[in-house]
């Protein structure tokens, strides 16, 4: 939806169309943002079968999560090619970073994502009870490594960094 910069990307675990009847999204429209909704990968429309009974499946293969993170930075990229474009051509509505909202179990995926972003991001995303156990990644945000990595707190490190 076209509005006012800077974009908004909102996340919403069951996709695009969970995300536009969202009242965060109604605000946002209301006040003339521009705003993105994305079926993150298996949400919303782009849920489809994936095999995974293949032995070793995630030797060769990202989980759904991981791939999620993905999505939600290859739009988050496309969103900073508007504000660049906007930018060049000295549009008064430039900002800055786009806002990236996560709602529900995708607040999590957005802070990831956020995380290793090459660009700056305006994150607003509530965990709700995601404190980065073992069992909260097992359940929430299955992408094997990710606590050896650094976990929820390398991931708030580096986003609140940007």
């Amino acid at each position: 939806m076209k509005g006012s910069n800077p974009p908004v990307l909102v996340v919403h675990p069951d996709g695009a169309e969970a995300a536009r009847r969202a009242a965060e999204v109604a605000r946002l429209v209301e006040a003339g943002r521009s705003v993105l909704m994305i079926d993150a990968f298996q949400t919303g429309s782009a849920v489809a079968p994936r095999d995974r009974s293949v032995k070793n499946f995630l030797t060769f293969n990202k989980t759904d999560d991981a791939n999620r993170v993905q999505d939600i930075l290859t739009a988050l990229a496309w969103l900073n090619t508007k504000l660049a474009d906007a930018k060049a051509a000295d549009d008064e509505r430039r900002s800055s970073a786009p806002r990236l909202i996560g709602l529900g179990k995708a607040a999590v995926w957005c802070l990831f994502a956020a995380a290793i972003s090459r660009q700056p991001v305006d994150l607003q995303a509530d965990l709700g009870g995601f404190t980065g156990t073992d069992q909260d990644y097992i359940d929430s945000f299955f992408v094997p490594g990710i606590q050896r990595a650094g976990g929820l707190r390398a991931a708030r490190q580096l986003a609140g960094a940007r």
